[in-house]
């Protein structure tokens, strides 16, 4: 890589800063935020890892990631698509939420 695309990699390849950049690497492009207000992850994904942490007894992060992984990968199941790929620190963001601790909640 060139300096002007390891400049253009490091603020992020704005492409009306960096326009030769975005073309010689259109992955930077595909790799941009999504628009404000557009979530990764739906409510029913925080309702499922709700239900798996509670069926296995709430495990750290890595194993539940695991678990979801091998749900999707290994047994087809289409509901764990979007959580097979999630982080460690988004799990935990996600066990967080208001709609995961109603979900969790035991009165």
């Amino acid at each position: 890589m060139c300096p002007r695309q390891i400049e253009s990699v490091r603020i992020g390849c704005r492409e009306q800063l960096f326009p030769d950049a975005a073309a010689a690497h259109p992955a930077l492009l595909a790799a941009r935020h999504r628009p404000q207000g557009q979530a990764r992850f739906t409510k029913a994904d925080k309702g499922l890892l709700a239900e798996v942490d509670a069926a296995l007894g709430q495990m750290c992060g890595h194993a539940t990631r695991a678990v979801m992984r091998r749900m999707y990968e290994d047994y087809g199941d289409e509901r764990f698509e979007r959580l097979a790929t999630i982080s460690n620190g988004h799990l935990y963001n996600l066990r967080k939420s208001k709609t995961y601790r109603r979900r969790r909640t035991v009165f």
